[in-house]
């Protein structure tokens, strides 16, 4: 809800409903998709984001949609620039490679890793 503390919240995957602790409920994305909630746009509140593995798709809730990765992927989101902003990206434990969109591209990890940010 933009005050600096993150909130509570579920992504409930046969509705596709999105349930933040005494702030919102809507619906979005399918049940198939892996919820990716961050801050996009810098404005200091988390959107509901989602990566669909299937077409390498990840869509964020009022704002956009992007293709960045494939079904074997692991979807990635941090402020990897500094920007304020979460950017999407992508690990792809075949190659030991991260991709950040519109960022950079980088070989880092073995197979077999789980990416985490922080």
């Amino acid at each position: 809800d933009g005050d600096g503390r993150k909130d509570a919240a579920i992504f409930r995957p046969s509705s596709t409903l999105w349930s933040v602790w005494n702030v919102t409920r809507f619906f979005f994305g399918n049940s198939t998709d892996a919820p990716m909630p961050g801050d996009y746009n810098g404005d200091g509140a988390d959107e509901g984001a989602i990566f669909r593995a299937s077409a390498g798709m990840w869509s964020i809730r009022n704002l956009t949609r992007w293709y960045q990765g494939s079904r074997t992927d692991s979807p990635v989101r941090a402020d990897f620039a500094g920007s304020g902003r979460d950017q999407i990206g992508i690990f792809r434990d075949s190659a030991k490679m991260w991709s950040v969109l519109n960022l950079t591209r980088t070989y880092f990890g073995s197979s077999g890793d789980i990416p985490v940010t922080r």
